[in-house]
């Protein structure tokens, strides 16, 4: 598909001297057999990948260089891989809106690149709009999830790692001659006398879920301004955000993040299995 090199609207912006705002943190990841480099608010905790052209382009806007100029830097050097001016504009507006650019916006240039705050107020109504998953925020966890980092550090490794899987296996061990029992005293539990109890150990669960990934995402260097509780099918469930894992250069390190949840569900899981054995032995 053809790409039109040249915009209309290039008069706009052309002659605007931006940069990344100093506390943009900018890191280079591997991402299925690519690279990238995700730009990282640590204050808004906004995001925006780039990839490496586009980091090039971005990298020669230093608050004094036009982006006429490095746009033609990077044609230069970049020939038909260069983005386009239609693609720098909307780099510069993705840039804007995520809060990660220092620019001085002409009246003119406004509508191309000023949408940051069209872009919270359709977030606010989606939201608003949303029966089925509504997000409170209440507290900032992170100091809390630095103090618990020393406690569960030794667990968070290699080792930890090891010994959690030596546990479920373990539990496998110990469950699997005895599924057949199991499933027969599970045809019980959803009686309407254990409804409360399955929603105590509901939401007991997923807080232990969320913090899984918080104190994962503390672990490998992340922040985790943001938890409360969010409205998941109807069902109040607790959430973290730990969306600053994303800018992590490690991908197993992204990948440990996203499963901890999972994880410390699973050994959960495990402890209650054995329970469940010592009740009827």
């Amino acid at each position: 598909m053809e790409r039109p090199t040249f915009s209309q609207n290039w008069s706009r912006v052309s002659r605007l001297t931006p940069t990344l705002r100093p506390h943009v943190q900018m890191t280079r990841q591997l991402f299925r057999g690519e690279h990238w480099y995700v730009a990282h608010d640590p204050i808004s905790n906004n995001f925006f990948r780039l990839n490496p052209v586009a980091h090039h382009f971005v990298g020669l806007l230093d608050g004094k260089r036009q982006v006429d100029e490095a746009w033609r830097l990077t044609t230069d050097r970049y020939a038909d891989m260069a983005p386009t001016q239609n693609e720098v504009i909307h780099i510069l507006g993705q840039l804007n809106q995520s809060n990660l650019l220092r620019v001085d916006l002409p009246v003119d240039a406004k509508p191309l690149l000023d949408r940051a705050n069209r872009r919270k107020v359709k977030q606010w109504t989606g939201q608003a709009m949303s029966i089925l998953f509504v997000r409170i925020p209440l507290i900032n966890p992170d100091r809390f999830l630095t103090w618990c980092l020393p406690l569960f550090k030794p667990l968070l490794s290699k080792g930890g790692l090891a010994l959690w899987i030596a546990w479920l296996a373990y539990c496998l061990w110990q469950f699997i001659p005895h599924v057949g029992s199991f499933i027969h005293d599970a045809e019980s539990v959803l009686a309407p006398a254990n409804w409360g109890w399955m929603v105590l150990l509901f939401l007991i669960t997923k807080a232990i879920h969320e913090f899984g990934h918080g104190i994962l995402c503390k672990r490998f260097g992340g922040a985790v301004p943001e938890m409360g509780v969010m409205m998941l099918i109807m069902m109040p469930a607790p959430f973290v955000d730990a969306t600053s894992s994303w800018s992590f250069a490690s991908r197993w390190h992204r990948f440990l993040v996203n499963a901890a949840g999972m994880m410390f569900e699973l050994a959960i899981a495990g402890g209650a299995a054995l329970f469940w054995l010592y009740e009827t032995a």
